[in-house]
């Protein structure tokens, strides 16, 4: 499955971010300029019944209600068409100023007294609204046609509830003006949050190749340092070279062969580089064993093959401290120790000894079973194979044995043609891209 580049995916998740953020605004902001006109629209309407009450409509219709104990009640008396013509031009006409198209009075006995349909004067109205108002609550119900229904409390002086007025007002206006401010909101938010997308992208991008910048310098750096670093481990393997003519070049050819073998044995290649410098620097600590010893032309004796074994521990003394040669060492420390725990200096066996260090063992047995002494002449490749082919299980690792048979004269011939140009190991990175094939 393709993956996402870092680049589509942080754009895509900014873009997520935004259309979501932009939704969840535009509602809470919709939702809030409902409520505060609606609740502003509540209040202009009972501030104005309220007012109405208090200065007008109790002489308007005192002739229709008899005062008891600072209570009003219904008379019972018929209003004549007359009257009632004339009470309602005035309510309506202070009524319509707030496009109030019903309305209805109740006295304290819920008893209607008023209302713009003269079949309801008389009725007496007890509902939950109405309980709930004698009870000083006031009661809104918004209906789906634009309407506001309103039961409003009006208090006499004591500030108890004497009567009840409901209204049935037309918000169709404040509803368009909702509408209006919802989308100016939604709207502005979207251009607003289009505004940011636009500056946060341009700022990634700008950030993204001030980093795409640095990365190229760091990647060249790096590669240069690696190269230095590869340079110092080739002067390191040359200088022993030149103490130790017996192994000229063999340092070069055992690494090309380990980093192949390597690669046949499915060893990921992020780990080939430090294959490569723990073979390029595995006899480094010859330098540290006496001349008479290393360049002794006859056999050791026993003392001397004890202090010439020495050239492992030293080596490691050498290395450890080196930060970027820490992979290294296991080759370095272990590639003396044999399959059958009879090697040096640790006596490790199978499995014990680390993968590269069994498979630099063989390398590092066919480079010198092939190359030239200044005692004999190297054998064949044919030789080399049943050699090594008889040491399984003994000096080598089974498994590493059976993937080195399944690799030609060929391929071994061209790997060793590689090490012949030195100058490709100034870069070991590129040597296992060269040996690889993956460039040419």
């Amino acid at each position: 499955m393709k993956s996402f580049h870092p680049y589509r995916h942080f754009m895509l998740l900014l873009s997520v971010l935004m259309i979501g953020s932009t939704i969840v605004l535009s509602i809470i902001l919709s939702v809030m300029i409902e409520r505060n006109i609606l609740k502003e629209t509540e209040q202009v309407t009972k501030r104005a019944v309220e007012v109405h009450f208090k200065d007008l409509f109790p002489g308007v219709f005192a002739d229709t209600k008899t005062q008891v104990n600072q209570g009003y009640y219904y008379n019972d008396r018929s209003i004549s068409p007359e009257t009632y013509e004339n009470l309602k031009a005035i309510v309506s006409m202070h009524f319509n100023l707030y496009d109030i198209l019903d309305t209805k009075f109740v006295d304290k006995q819920g008893r209607i007294y008023f209302s713009y349909d003269p079949e309801d004067i008389g009725q007496t109205l007890k509902n939950e609204e109405t309980s709930q108002v004698f009870q000083d609550i006031m009661v809104i119900n918004q209906t789906n046609n634009n309407r506001l229904e309103m039961w409003i409390p009006i208090h006499d002086s004591e500030g108890d509830v004497r009567e009840i007025v409901f209204l049935n007002r037309d918000i169709s206006e404040e509803m368009k003006a909702i509408q209006s401010m919802q989308m100016i909101s939604v709207v502005s938010v979207f251009i607003i949050f289009t505004l940011l997308y636009i500056s946060l992208r341009r700022v990634y991008m700008r950030s993204t190749k001030e980093i795409q910048s640095r990365n190229r310098e760091l990647k060249k750096l790096l590669t240069s340092l690696e190269e230095t670093y590869d340079s110092s481990l080739q002067a390191l393997s040359a200088a022993l070279d030149l103490r130790d003519n017996e192994t000229k070049g063999h340092c070069l050819r055992v690494t090309a062969y380990t980093v192949h073998l390597a690669r046949k044995m499915g060893v990921k290649a992020d780990k080939l580089i430090h294959i490569a410098r723990g073979a390029l620097l595995h006899d480094i600590g010859k330098i540290g064993i006496p001349d008479h010893i290393l360049l002794k032309p006859g056999p050791l004796n026993d003392e001397e093959w004890e202090i010439m074994k020495q050239h492992v521990v030293i080596g490691a003394d050498m290395l450890e401290s080196i930060d970027f040669l820490k992979h290294a060492m296991p080759i370095i420390k272990y590639h003396h120790e044999r399959w059958d725990g009879k090697g040096y200096v640790h006596q490790l066996k199978g499995e014990e000894i680390p993968l590269e260090a069994r498979i630099f063992a063989l390398c590092d047995t066919y480079d010198a079973i092939t190359s030239d002494r200044p005692y004999r002449k190297g054998k064949s490749h044919e030789e080399a194979v049943e050699e090594i082919r008889s040491c399984s299980g003994t000096q080598f690792d089974p498994k590493v044995v059976d993937v080195f048979l399944t690799i030609s004269k060929e391929e071994w011939t061209n790997v060793k043609f590689l090490t012949q140009d030195h100058n490709k190991f100034h870069s070991l990175n590129k040597f296992i891209e060269l040996e690889a094939g993956q460039v040419s």
